[in-house]
């Protein structure tokens, strides 16, 4: 490991890099609108997800079954969710999903299939807040429905709707992480956009849960979990399920990553590329753990504007941010002491054998 002793020009630069994170973070927070709380009116089709990663795993669908069992629900007042075939009449979705007029037993809803077909779906014939558990029965037979079974072992897949897209999407072998007997959900690794609530939980071909969302109180997606189907102890509150947010709120909206964060990936992704650029320079000065971010920080800052000044052109993020000139300024700060680092960890110092 190094050492944190440091010369004089390393100190500037990480007093300058500090100073840059600092203002940066000022223009970021104009620029950055806060989410909360739920809205009546809130668009199910808009782009934020709940995607487990850098990017999302979902995939379309031409499963036969499941684009004819799994479809999307439109209620009369606006709200939108995936929703999926249970029996000869029945269609079961979140509870969170129905609308605003839906808790007399009576709903004005359509239940929408990939072939196109509409159909109508006006009783209500089960409705369990504490399960976020809907179950509606429709105007008109099904000629095929999902099977539903009890949760064993730990891989899982997630069907649902893209409202951007217009398709079915589906993740297969994502996990269970956690079992939460007390809530009666399910914590698990698969992704999810916008309208995914509602949807099915598969365990080989069958229904083993029922996908709510996003929970902020513990980190994960959420399903309800149907061996609960019958328990009457569990409430999904106990995650931070909601039954006021009537429509799909429980979306996790990207996170813009910090500017340290970013400035920290910008100095990972181009400290080996200079690090291999100075290593002989490294190993013929005998450069030491403490001696390098002083003695080399020049043969280090030479190479490094080759590389710094296009990574952060290309950071749109930043561009758009603070600036590429500061952008550049702040990865300088830092990158002396990154290099070293790896030139240590590739026995390229003398102490670092």
């Amino acid at each position: 490991m190094l050492t944190h002793q440091s010369g004089s020009a390393l100190n500037k630069g990480i007093v300058f890099m500090k100073d840059i994170v600092m203002k940066g973070v000022a223009y970021l927070g104009l620029s950055v609108l806060a989410f909360s709380g739920c809205s009546q009116k809130q668009d199910q089709s808009s782009k934020a997800k709940a995607i487990l990663g850098e990017s999302s795993r979902l995939l379309p669908t031409d499963n036969p079954t499941l684009r004819s069992t799994v479809g999307y629900l439109l209620t009369s007042d606006g709200s939108r969710c995936t929703a999926f075939v249970t029996g000869e009449k029945e269609i079961t979705t979140a509870a969170h999903c129905r609308g605003k007029n839906a808790d007399a037993g009576k709903i004005d809803a359509t239940f929408t299939r990939l072939d196109g077909k509409n159909i109508h779906l006006s009783k209500v014939t089960r409705l369990e807040t504490k399960k976020d558990y809907l179950v509606l029965e429709s105007d008109e037979s099904f000629s095929s429905k999902l099977e539903v079974s009890l949760l064993s072992g730990q891989n899982v897949s997630i069907v649902g709707y893209d409202f951007d897209k217009g398709n079915l999407y589906t993740q297969e072998n994502c996990t269970v992480d956690r079992r939460l007997d007390s809530a009666g959900v399910f914590l698990h690794s698969c992704d999810s956009l916008s309208g995914f609530s509602g949807g099915p939980i598969l365990q080989n071909g069958k229904v083993v849960g029922l996908h709510i969302g996003y929970q902020e109180k513990v980190d994960r997606n959420v399903a309800f979990d149907f061996a609960k189907l019958w328990d009457d102890s569990v409430d999904v509150a106990e995650v931070g399920v909601k039954d006021e947010c009537l429509f799909d709120c429980h979306i996790r909206m990207p996170k813009p990553p910090s500017l340290s964060d970013i400035f920290g990936g910008l100095t990972n992704s181009i400290k080996g590329n200079i690090a291999a650029d100075v290593a002989n320079q490294a190993q013929e000065g005998g450069w030491t753990r403490t001696s390098c971010p002083v003695v080399g920080a020049g043969a280090i800052l030479l190479p490094a504007a080759t590389y710094i000044a296009p990574a952060c052109a290309a950071s749109g993020f930043i561009t758009a941010g603070i600036g590429v000139p500061a952008c550049v300024g702040a990865v300088s700060g830092s990158i002396v002491g990154a290099v070293c680092y790896t030139l240590c960890d590739d026995h390229r110092l003398a102490d670092c054998k």
